[in-house]
């Protein structure tokens, strides 16, 4: 008589639900970028972007607490069409893990993103980390042909936009 081998079993049941929960989170995130279309603005410049951020992502009773970074998705004609929370860390600190990034914006058939973080300190200045981690994620982008549009690092009452201070460009 065969004898199962359970720890393959229990492997491929593992790893089997790692893969449904994932492809489940992305579906969510993409279905819910095609549901609100009618609810969500164009954004045409920095300025546009920070004041919908503040309104509709940010939580304010969040934002001088604790670092979290946020991905927009746009169409081709900047409307968006979704956003989502890739995580939150510390007081200073938040990781942006590129595949989760692209793993969304694909699902959504995204044209471009914008990635945005807080400070919490109230100083929207950008770090050499955030300089770095600006410079990788628009190399990817363009390898999946996505434009990376801003990265808008955001504090109560400012804003730094990495496109508005020519630290972000098309080409």
């Amino acid at each position: 008589m065969h004898q199962p081998n359970h720890k393959n079993a229990t492997t491929v049941n593992i790893n089997a639900n790692i893969k449904v929960k994932t492809l489940r989170a992305y579906k969510l995130v993409a279905d819910k970028a095609r549901s609100c279309k009618s609810e969500l603005p164009v954004l045409n410049n920095p300025q546009a972007t920070y004041d919908f951020l503040m309104a509709k992502v940010y939580d304010p009773l969040e934002i001088d607490v604790v670092e979290s970074f946020y991905v927009l998705f746009l169409s081709a004609g900047n409307a968006v069409k979704g956003y989502i929370k890739v995580s939150s860390g510390g007081v200073n600190a938040v990781i942006a893990d590129p595949k989760v990034i692209f793993c969304a914006a694909l699902k959504c058939l995204a044209s471009g993103i914008i990635i945005t973080h807080n400070h919490p300190s109230g100083n929207p200045r950008p770090s050499e980390d955030d300089r770095k981690l600006t410079k990788k994620l628009s190399e990817a982008a363009k390898m999946l042909d996505i434009v990376l549009i801003d990265h808008i690092v955001v504090s109560p009452g400012r804003y730094h936009s990495f496109r508005e201070h020519g630290e972000l460009t098309f080409n």
